[in-house]
């Protein structure tokens, strides 16, 4: 299904470092859609990273970032896993959507002591 065929909204998220307010694009899918993203099997959408952003004893947090291919658009989500094999949690399970946020690479440098 194709992204445009599912909700579209438009909202206004400050940016840290402008005092305008930037329209973010919001794109929000059913649970199973949002599952199919995270797995890759949508092929409209390509994975950027896919990374453990927090943990609790039963759930482990991901942050995804990903690319609209049709026009080269980031966005990003947040869903949950099971934190072992005995929690039965899959990507966006208990949630009424899976909901993705437009982002917006941004180049940073960053200092390393070693």
């Amino acid at each position: 299904m194709r992204a445009a065929q599912n909700s579209i909204v438009y909202g206004p998220i400050k940016n840290k470092k402008m005092d305008k307010e930037k329209l973010r694009e919001i794109l929000k899918f059913s649970p199973e859609e949002g599952r199919n993203i995270v797995k890759g099997s949508n092929k409209e959408f390509e994975t950027i990273s896919n990374e453990i952003s927090d943990a609790s004893r039963w759930s482990l947090m991901y942050d995804i970032v990903i690319k609209r291919l049709w026009d080269g658009k980031f966005f990003k989500s947040e869903y949950k896993v099971g934190a072992t094999e005995l929690q039965d949690e899959g990507p966006y399970e208990y949630d009424d959507k899976a909901v993705f946020t437009e982002v917006f690479p941004v180049e940073k440098i960053v200092t390393v002591y070693e």
